[in-house]
């Protein structure tokens, strides 16, 4: 039976996930990769969240590479989720390819390039040199300004009205406005504080009245609802969420 060793093992993971693991991502080898993997025997075995290339034994894909001219290995990138630029922290209006780029010495460098279409519906490509390494790459969850928006529709008196976390984090607020319903609203953000989204919030955020806890369960930003600010060359993004009581 042929023995094989482990000869690259990359994995990624991402901030807003639990434990950063996700499913999300799949890495496929291009044409001229996966020709050059399968003249030698070589394995690809997917992770949750990467995949190990597995060569014979008696395999110096370096020295291979090298007699072909063949500088790096290519894979394509696939994501089943179709949010990904709205949970992670690269611009939230971004058009083009998610590349992630290897180095010599085991780093993965990110390299978006824009206005530019990925091929076979892929989201960008992952470039790794030939040559025994591990590499890890993490992507960071994206964060926003919280923005709640608190309408009384109840009999209780709004006075002395807080949104704060169990550690002590304050909203900044509150301010009034008017919504488009007709409505008054107090109006409170989380300054310049930007918060991570996370598919399972770790902070509970609460409403208190005149010290008072009136809900605990304040809820959490949809990363598809994003609102964008322009401050001269600044953008500014917001998580918008409305509490009734």
């Amino acid at each position: 039976m042929r023995k094989y060793l482990t000869y690259i093992e990359f994995k990624i993971t991402h901030g807003y996930y639990p434990n950063g693991l996700s499913n999300s991502f799949n890495f496929v080898p291009d044409a001229t990769t996966r020709n050059f993997l399968n003249r030698y025997k070589c394995k690809i075995v997917q992770s949750q969240n990467g995949f190990s290339l597995l060569v014979p034994e008696n395999i110096n894909l370096t020295s291979l590479a090298l007699n072909l001219s063949l500088e790096e290995l290519l894979f394509l990138i696939h994501c089943g989720n179709p949010g990904l630029v709205s949970i992670s922290d690269i611009a939230p209006n971004w058009s083009g390819s998610i590349n992630l780029i290897g180095t010599n010495n085991g780093e993965i460098n990110l390299d978006l390039v824009n206005n530019s279409t990925p091929p076979n519906g892929c989201i960008g490509y992952l470039k790794l040199p030939i040559k025994k390494q591990n590499y890890s790459f993490h992507l960071k969850a994206r964060s926003t300004i919280w923005k709640y928006y608190v309408i009384n529709r109840s009999s209780i008196d709004i006075e002395e009205v807080e949104i704060s976390s169990r550690d002590g984090f304050k909203f900044s607020g509150p301010s009034k406005t008017t919504i488009t319903t007709g409505e008054t609203a107090w109006v409170f953000d989380s300054g310049n504080t930007h918060l991570p989204m996370q598919q399972q919030p770790t902070t509970q955020y609460q409403l208190k009245i005149k010290n008072k806890v009136v809900r605990k369960d304040l809820p959490y930003p949809d990363p598809q609802n994003l609102e964008i600010e322009s401050q001269g060359s600044t953008n500014h993004v917001f998580s918008t969420m409305y509490v009734y009581v």
